[in-house]
């Protein structure tokens, strides 16, 4: 009865449903799911960036708790590394952790076009490394402003950004916070 009540209820889509595998982990929860407790979350996300470990308490909360349960974060480290091979991929996690966030992850193709329509290709590396922020979905209006600002040309723009990669913060509009600041607790 309670069965044959459910296959009403539910109907034929929940047959055709593939059983959903619950994520691996190391513990076991009340809810019968396996998940990793919070070390090890934490120590897994400083065996894929160790060069986070040292400021993993000072980022925010919320931003922590996106890294620590992202599943794909390896695959992501890895498409970072193949999509700038001479820049140092560590440091620019290190200098902004949330572009490893979906969201900012699904933005830096277009931050790549759009950055290479302002510098050559052989600086882009050089410049993500020292600027990662230059990836995000708001860069190219940014640089844009600098442009205009400092009455730059393309060629300069790249070489004045390498010496002085907080430079693009000159160009910051509205109340979003660019930077260490819009990431990481005060120390």
């Amino acid at each position: 009865m309670i069965l044959r009540c459910f296959a009403q209820r539910s109907g034929p889509s929940c047959v055709r449903r593939p059983a959903l595998l619950p994520p691996v982990t190391f513990q076991h929860s009340p809810r019968r799911t396996w998940r990793l407790s919070s070390s090890e979350q934490h120590a897994a996300l400083i065996q894929l960036v160790p060069d986070l470990e040292p400021r993993l308490k000072q980022l925010k909360p919320e931003l922590l708790q996106q890294l620590t349960s992202d599943t794909a974060l390896a695959v992501k480290l890895v498409s970072l590394r193949t999509s700038f091979p001479t820049a140092d991929v560590s440091s620019m996690i290190i200098k902004r952790p949330s572009l490893l966030t979906d969201f900012s992850f699904q933005v830096i193709p277009a931050a790549l076009r759009t950055l290479l329509e302002f510098v050559p290709r052989s600086q882009v590396d050089a410049l993500v490394e020292v600027q990662p922020w230059l990836l995000d979905a708001r860069a190219g209006d940014w640089l844009t402003e600098l442009k205009r600002m400092l009455r730059l040309t393309q060629e300069d723009l790249a070489s004045c950004l390498l010496k002085d990669p907080d430079l693009l913060f000159a160009a910051q509009r509205g109340t979003d916070s660019l930077g260490p600041g819009a990431e990481y607790l005060d120390s």
